[in-house]
């Protein structure tokens, strides 16, 4: 029924149709660089190995190159700009790149911690030696030693504020006075 509705212009709307997707085609074909008969097929053709080459271009590659090299290529940038800075090579496979990253991460916290100047330090390592500089910070609040165990820094600190009153310990802790202030973030 369609092809023998009549339209304003004169034909069916099925003629219509046809030159509408006629004049798409040809100008996609165009577009695309394939010749001006080249059917849907050609076209889709076409269009995946233009967007390929340009995609294989961004990534650092040849326009020719297929899309497991295109992968490749991206994964192995991806690979050196997340995990450069730790020593991961673009050769390295995953569970490797997480291997270097971890050991890195857990480097440089030991560092910024203080932690003993080991090759490898352990987490644990890492954690005892942030312990030891927040108790060592506390316990100069209650004007002992750092050396001193949470239980006695704990008792001096209560002994300070009972003695001292609630001044002494907004000072101490919120740093609004003379003692002893909270560590910045830059230190």
């Amino acid at each position: 029924m369609a092809e023998t509705t009549p339209t304003p212009t004169g034909g069916s709307s099925g003629d219509i149709v046809r030159r509408t997707e006629e004049r798409i085609r040809a100008e996609l074909a165009e577009r695309v660089g394939a010749g001006p008969s080249a059917g849907w097929a050609e076209i889709g053709d076409k269009l995946e190995d233009r967007i390929r080459g340009e995609i294989a271009e961004l990534a650092g590659d040849k326009p020719e190159s297929s899309w497991a090299e295109i992968a490749d290529r991206i994964e192995d940038r991806i690979k050196t700009a997340l995990g450069g800075w730790a020593g991961v090579d673009p050769q390295d496979d995953w569970t490797t790149a997480g291997r270097k990253i971890e050991a890195a991460t857990r480097r440089r916290a030991a560092n910024l911690a203080g932690a003993a100047n080991d090759q490898d330090p352990t987490w644990g390592e890492v954690g005892q030696a942030v312990e030891k500089q927040v108790r060592s910070r506390v316990a100069s609040w209650a004007g002992t030693s750092g050396e001193e165990d949470w239980d006695t820094v704990g008792k001096k600190l209560v002994h300070q504020a009972q003695e001292k009153g609630q001044e002494w310990w907004r000072d101490q802790v919120q740093g609004g006075g003379s003692g002893p202030t909270r560590p910045s973030a830059a230190s």
